[in-house]
């Protein structure tokens, strides 16, 4: 059997897979973005919340992350897991 679109009219399934695709684009498109680069962090609102310590002894100083410390090896890490 052969499927015939009536004379003068658009196909309405070809319309909605259209228009499926382009919403789907859409949602992934917002959905999957990566992370925009360079990461910037204002220490100026005193919160380091999202700031994971690994060693040494850190401390906000005038919208700075200082490290008060001498130990080798100490990092401070933020940032997205896929990163």
């Amino acid at each position: 059997m052969k499927w015939r679109k009536a004379p003068g009219k658009p196909g309405i399934i070809a319309l909605a897979v259209a228009l499926s695709a382009c919403v789907a684009y859409l949602i992934a498109a917002r959905l999957f973005r990566p992370p925009k680069l360079p990461y910037h962090a204002s220490f100026l609102a005193d919160n380091a919340s999202e700031w994971t310590a690994y060693g040494g002894s850190w401390q906000l100083q005038n919208g700075t992350m200082v490290n008060l410390s001498d130990e080798r090896g100490a990092k401070l890490i933020t940032g997205s897991s896929s990163w």
